[in-house]
């Protein structure tokens, strides 16, 4: 029958973006978070979403490695797993 295996994308670490650099939200000036009145109230800055960083590049742009979901799947038969737990029972 099998079983599948789902891991964490190493092409994306898990984001189902293609990694790039950040760049410093320009909103906030990388604090995350803006005044809405000149220091009556604070509020998570609109332009970063509170991370104080932004992705130059739409977040559409997806991971070709695991077409944007963030993780690879892959389907292991039954003597495949009982071959990993016997390895994992004997080594730990």
């Amino acid at each position: 029958m099998g079983q599948i295996v789902r891991n964490e994308c190493s092409s994306c670490r898990g984001s189902g973006r293609v990694l790039r650099d950040q760049e410093t939200c320009s909103r906030c000036d990388g604090s995350g978070s803006v005044d809405k009145f000149f220091g009556s109230d604070i509020k998570v800055c609109p332009g970063c979403e509170g991370e104080g960083r932004v992705d130059p590049f739409p977040r559409s742009e997806r991971c070709g490695y695991c077409n944007g979901k963030g993780y690879t799947e892959r389907v292991y038969s039954d003597a495949e797993i009982r071959r990993m737990k016997e390895l994992e029972d004997r080594y730990g």
